[in-house]
């Protein structure tokens, strides 16, 4: 379901996965939803927006059923510029703000925390393989991470943009391995004919 009546703004999915996959039977869920408000009339014309999806995860790696749901085909920026995170396993909440200082401009700051939806599964990259493992830490809470980026609409086929972005692990990344912050600065050129 979704909607925009130009100033307030909405999209709210859920997904349900059954079959089978190499003789295991799959049971897996997702849902997700993102609300916003444009405050059109207003100077810098701000946006606030909040997103939440929670996406199922395995509860027991030795049984026959694969709860961890299969994305199929999530975009490389799922989160982010910055997204060491896979929609896979995962309680995610993300709060934005945007502004417009001109019509062609925006800045936004964003936030994100994650979190394990089931602690016995590990947690996954963008295209579904296994980051860290859920047996070695019982603890939910992932990271959180912060982005500032930038976007300029030169034209009608060219936008340039850009982001800083910084990714600081929780207890169940500082429990599995190596845990120091990701920082990254990006920059991104689309020409569309």
């Amino acid at each position: 379901m979704f909607g925009d009546d130009g100033a307030f703004y909405w999209n709210a999915e859920a997904a349900r996965q059954r079959g089978t996959f190499a003789g295991y039977r799959s049971a897996a869920w997702g849902a997700g939803a993102e609300t916003g408000y444009r405050f059109r009339n207003a100077s810098l014309r701000p946006e606030v927006a909040l997103t939440a999806d929670v996406v199922s995860g395995d509860g027991d790696p030795n049984d026959r059923k694969l709860g961890t749901l299969n994305a199929l085909f999530p975009n490389g920026k799922y989160f982010g510029a910055l997204s060491p995170i896979g929609p896979r396993n995962l309680i995610h909440l993300r709060p934005s703000t945007t502004i417009h200082p001109r019509a062609d401009v925006a800045v936004s700051l964003t936030a994100v925390a994650y979190w394990r939806e089931n602690t016995h599964d590990g947690i996954y990259a963008i295209p579904g393989l296994l980051v860290r493992s859920g047996k070695d830490s019982d603890a939910r809470f992932i990271g959180k991470q912060v982005e500032l980026a930038a976007s300029w609409q030169a034209t009608y086929q060219l936008n340039l943009s850009a982001s800083l972005s910084a990714f600081d692990p929780g207890r169940f990344i500082r429990e599995t391995g190596p845990s120091r912050t990701i920082k990254m600065v990006g920059t991104q050129t689309t020409f569309r004919f």
